[in-house]
C-alpha cells in the first residue's frame, strides 16, 4: 500500500529574494512517507581568498647603528651605559689614541711656519713695490707663504680627525641597546663600542622560500605574536637576491606600536603564502569528496544534480572553484542524506513554522503543491521579485482532515506576468482511504499562517475509489490576485466564496500590512 506524508498548508506571505514556501512536516502522521528535503542554496560569489604561513622572525629597530672606533687606543672615559637614551652628537666615550698630542704639535708648528711665511711675504711685497728687489724674489716669497698655509691646513685637518677618533659621539638619537667597553680597555678598529637603536618603530626580519616570496608584495599585512599579544605590521622590503648563508630571501616588515618588543627577540608571524582575487567561490561546507575527487550538489527546478568540480585554494570559509559550475548555478549549501542525483528537494522557507502544519498526503504534497512551490521558488531566485502567496485550508462538514488546499500566487513587480495561478490541490492518496474523527473545534475552517481573515471555500473530497487528479486549476487571477473570483467550475466545487481583503505591501521588507496597521503611512 502506498503511503503519504504530512505537509504544511496555510500561508499568506510576500516572498522576497529568499523564497518562503508554506509547507512543512507534522509529527502526527496519518500516512508515513519521507518528507521532501528542504535545502538552502546560493550562487557562486566572487571573493578574495588569502592563505597565510606561520614563520619565525627577529625583532630589530627600524634604525640601528653599530659604533666602531676609527683608531685603536685606550678607553679613558665612558659616558653611557646600556639602556640610556642618547641624542645625536652626545658623547659616548673617549679614546687615547696616542696621536692627538702629536697631531696638535704638528698643527702648531705648521701654524708658526705659516705665520713666518706670511710675514716674510709682506716685507717682500713692500720692497718689490719700491723696486728694490727683483720680481723673482717676490714670487718665491709668495710661493713659500702658500705652501706654509697648505701644510697648516693639512696639520689642522689631521688634528681634527684625531680628536674625532678620540671622542666617540652618537650619530643618531635613540636607545643604547648594548655597551661592552669600560675605562682602560684597549680597543682596536674592529672592536664594537656600542649599539644604538633609533627612536622609530621596531621591524621584523625573516626569511622565506622562493615559492612564498612570489606571493608577497610590499605593503602586505603581517600579524606578529609575542607572549600571547598580537601586533600588526606591513612588509617594507623584499630582497630580490637569495642569501648565500641560508638559501632564502630576506624580508623586512615594519611593526605598528611595537615598542614593547625587545630588540633581538624571536617572534611568531603570519605572512601571505598564496592568494587569489575575485575568484569564483562557494562555501567550503558545500563541497564533498569521493576518492579524492571533489563534487557539489546543485538545485534546478526542484531536483538535485551531482556535479564534479575542480577546487583551487580555500580557507576556512570559502573555496575557489576552477571548473565544473558557472556563476548562475544554485549550489546546495545544506547537507542531507537524501542528496542524490535527481532527488526531489525544496528550497528552505517557513517549513519549520508550527503554524504552517497540517496533515496531508504525499500525493497532495508532491503532485499537487510542490510544482507550484518550485515555480515560485525558481521565479524569486532568478528575478529577486516579490510574490503574493496564499494557501487556504478547505474542510468539508466536520472533518478534521482537510479536503485540500487552495493555492494562490501573484508576482508583484511584473503584475502577474511571471507568476499567476489559483489552483486547488486535493488531499488524497490513490488507493488509500482517509480516516479520522469527524469532530473539530469551531473556527478551524478559517486558518492562515499570518492570520489573514478569510472565508475559505470548501470542496468535497473526491471518491477514493476513483481519485481525480491532485490539482484542479481555476481561472488565473489577472488584476487582484488575492480577491479574484473563481471560474464557474470552481464555484460549483466551493460552497462559500473567498472574501476580498485589502493589504498594503512594504516594498523594502516585502511584508503585508492591514490598511489600519500603525506601520502604514
Amino acid at each position: 500500500m502506498n503511503k503519504g506524508v504530512l505537509i504544511a498548508g496555510v500561508a499568506v506571505v510576500a516572498i522576497g529574494a529568499a523564497v518562503i514556501v508554506p509547507r512543512a512536516m507534522k509529527p502526527k502522521a496519518v500516512l508515513e512517507e519521507s518528507p521532501i528535503p528542504v535545502v538552502d542554496v546560493e550562487k557562486p560569489q566572487p571573493a578574495d581568498i588569502v592563505l597565510y604561513r606561520n614563520l619565525v622572525g627577529t625583532v630589530e629597530p627600524s634604525d640601528v647603528v653599530y659604533i666602531y672606533p676609527k683608531a685603536a687606543g685606550e678607553i679613558t672615559d665612558v659616558f653611557i651605559k646600556a639602556g640610556d637614551v642618547v641624542t645625536e652628537g652626545q658623547a659616548i666615550c673617549k679614546i687615547d689614541t696616542k696621536q692627538v698630542d702629536t697631531a696638535r704639535l704638528s698643527m702648531e708648528a705648521a701654524k708658526t711656519a705659516m705665520d713666518n711665511a706670511n710675514t716674510n711675504l709682506s716685507r717682500q711685497r713692500a720692497l718689490f713695490a719700491a723696486g728694490d728687489i727683483a720680481s723673482a724674489v717676490y714670487e718665491q716669497a709668495d710661493m713659500q707663504a702658500k705652501s706654509a698655509r697648505i701644510q697648516y691646513e693639512q696639520a689642522r685637518l689631521n688634528y681634527n680627525y684625531q680628536m674625532e677618533f678620540s671622542n666617540i659621539t652618537a650619530p643618531i638619537s635613540g636607545t643604547v641597546e648594548q655597551c661592552d667597553v669600560e675605562v682602560h680597555d684597549n680597543v682596536a678598529q674592529q672592536s664594537m663600542i656600542c649599539v644604538i637603536s633609533g627612536e622609530g618603530s621596531k621591524a621584523i626580519t625573516f626569511s622565506v622560500t622562493e615559492k612564498v616570496v612570489d606571493q608577497m608584495k610590499t605593503g602586505d599585512n603581517v600579524t606578529i605574536e609575542k607572549n600571547g599579544k598580537e601586533y600588526q605590521g606591513s612588509i617594507t622590503e623584499i630582497s630580490s637576491m637569495i642569501d648565500a648563508a641560508t638559501g632564502l630571501f630576506k624580508i623586512k616588515a615594519a611593526v605598528e606600536n611595537g615598542d614593547a618588543l625587545p630588540t633581538g627577540s624571536v617572534v611568531s608571524l603570519y605572512v601571505v603564502s598564496d592568494r587569489v582575487e575575485q575568484a569564483m567561490s562557494i562555501p567550503v561546507d558545500a563541497i564533498y569528496y569521493s576518492g579524492g575527487d571533489a563534487y557539489v550538489y546543485t538545485y534546478d527546478n526542484g531536483e538535485v544534480h551531482h556535479l564534479p568540480v575542480e577546487v583551487g585554494i580555500y580557507d576556512s570559509v570559502r573555496a575557489e572553484i576552477l571548473s565544473g559550475i558557472d556563476k548562475e548555478d544554485l549550489i546546495i549549501t545544506t547537507w542531507s542524506s537524501e542528496l542524490l542525483e535527481g532527488a526531489k528537494v525544496q528550497l528552505a522557507g517557513e517549513n519549520a513554522n508550527e503554524k504552517n502544519l497540517i496533515t496531508g498526503t504525499r500525493y497532495m504534497n508532491v503532485e499537487g503543491m510542490l510544482p507550484f512551490e518550485n515555480m515560485v521558488a525558481d521565479y524569486v531566485k532568478k528575478t529577486g521579485n516579490h510574490v503574493a502567496y496564499r494557501v487556504t485550508l478547505v474542510f468539508q462538514d466536520e472533518d478534521l482532515l482537510a479536503s485540500g488546499v487552495l493555492m494562490e500566487g501573484y508576482s508583484i513587480e511584473d503584475q502577474g506576468e511571471g507568476i499567476c495561478f489559483r489552483v486547488f490541490a486535493y488531499n488524497i492518496q490513490p488507493g488509500v482511504n482517509k480516516t479520522g474523527d469527524s469532530q473539530r473545534s469551531e473556527g478551524d475552517s478559517q486558518k492562515s499562517s499570518i492570520s489573514m481573515s478569510t472565508s475559505p471555500a470548501t470542496a468535497p473530497a473526491p471518491p477514493v475509489a476513483t481519485p481525480t487528479p491532485a490539482v484542479f486549476t481555476l481561472a488565473p487571477v489577472t488584476e487582484t490576485p488575492l480577491s479574484a473570483e473563481p471560474t464557474q467550475a470552481a464555484q460549483q466545487e466551493e460552497s462559500a466564496p473567498v472574501s476580498t481583503v485589502t493589504h498594503i505591501v512594504n516594498t523594502n521588507t516585502g511584508k503585508f500590512h492591514y490598511p489600519s496597521c500603525s506601520s502604514v503611512r
